[in-house]
């Protein structure tokens, strides 16, 4: 039997994902928020797949991840949505 049938992995997070989302939300102006899903997208993925993941699954693991925006992982995070930003402003 699969590991799928078995458990559900739904469970699994990466709080990456939220951080990387809130900080696009801080960097990018508002006005570039809507109507421009492609530029999103590829932000959003590009600042994704140049930051470590940060997956939790429990609750404990939620408490343990809500570090992560004190620490240096955020700067990580800022750096990886600026980065993206201009990346895919440069390259329509």
């Amino acid at each position: 039997m699969a590991l799928k049938d078995l458990y559900d992995f739904s469970f699994i997070q990466n709080e990456a994902e939220r951080l990387i989302l809130e900080e696009m939300e801080r960097q990018i102006p508002e006005e570039d928020l809507f109507d421009n899903e492609d530029f999103i997208f590829d932000v959003a993925t590009l600042a994704l797949n140049n930051t470590p993941p940060a997956y939790r699954s429990t609750l404990l693991g939620k408490l343990y991840s809500s570090t992560l925006s004190d620490s240096e992982y955020m700067e990580k995070v800022q750096k990886a949505v600026s980065s993206a930003i201009k990346k895919v402003r440069n390259n329509p």
